[in-house]
């Protein structure tokens, strides 16, 4: 399933088990199954129905800031990746009560027992994620610079070297993208918006009044919950005692 996390500018594709990610919206429309949609079409957009996923940042993702704090790394010096993993490393539940209500499903403990909503969030007011988490793992690979990986070919021993060199040091400003139109190669431009969208986006991400994840908390565990529209909002998580 490809998102954006709220606060993050780059899509990233996010792994589920094979067959616990639910249809996309048109496919369920259509009354087709997961291996229809997820398997035979290759379909990664986002579920019909509303979907939890756990990311954990592991030590990549994480900087000191100037207070002395954790920070998330600058994205424009990385790229990242989410792989699936098990579970957390330790016990993780919501802060501030942030799962009271029956809107929430119930944890994996009262799923096993056949507890109802009300029984799990209401009564006892668990504060575990819910039994249909995703956890994946989110990891920063640092980016090659552009102009190291743009190479110059041509078979002509006779090439000024100084155009070669001019040519090694284009680089691409952060505040345009440029694409190709077609056959002729005209080079465009697109304005990146103050949240850094570009204009032209089809994987747009409303973001419903997340916490900041560039503000890194102890736990280093934050839960995204996807509607079926790819909004998504942001909650840090806090370790059990």
């Amino acid at each position: 399933m490809k998102i954006r996390i709220p606060g993050l500018q780059n899509i990233i594709d996010i792994p589920f088990p094979d067959g616990k990610l639910p249809v996309c919206t048109p496919c369920k429309a259509m009354f087709k199954s997961r291996e229809h949609c997820r398997l035979r079409d290759g379909h990664t957009d986002v579920s019909w129905i509303k979907t939890y996923v756990c990311v954990i940042l592991d030590d990549s993702c994480i900087t000191q800031n100037s207070n002395g704090g954790l920070s998330l790394v600058n994205e424009d010096d990385v790229q990242f990746s989410a792989r699936l993993v098990s579970g957390p490393p330790m016990p993780l539940r919501a802060k501030n009560e942030n799962f009271g209500g029956t809107r929430t499903p119930f944890c994996t403990a009262c799923y096993e027992k056949n507890n109802t909503r009300h029984h799990c969030r209401e009564m006892k007011r668990h504060q575990m994620l819910p039994w249909t988490t995703v956890y994946v793992l989110l990891s920063a690979v640092t980016r090659i610079p552009k102009n190291d990986r743009l190479t110059v070919r041509n078979k002509s021993n006779d090439l000024d070297v100084d155009l070669k060199r001019s040519v090694s040091n284009i680089s691409i400003t952060s505040n345009n993208l440029i694409g190709h139109n077609g056959d002729d190669h005209t080079m465009k431009k697109m304005k990146i918006d103050e949240s850094g969208n570009s204009a032209i986006n089809n994987f747009t991400s409303l973001a419903v009044d997340p916490d900041d994840i560039r503000n890194v908390e102890s736990s280093g565990a934050f839960l995204i919950t996807v509607e079926n529209d790819s909004s998504c909002e942001l909650q840090w998580l806090a370790c059990c005692n």
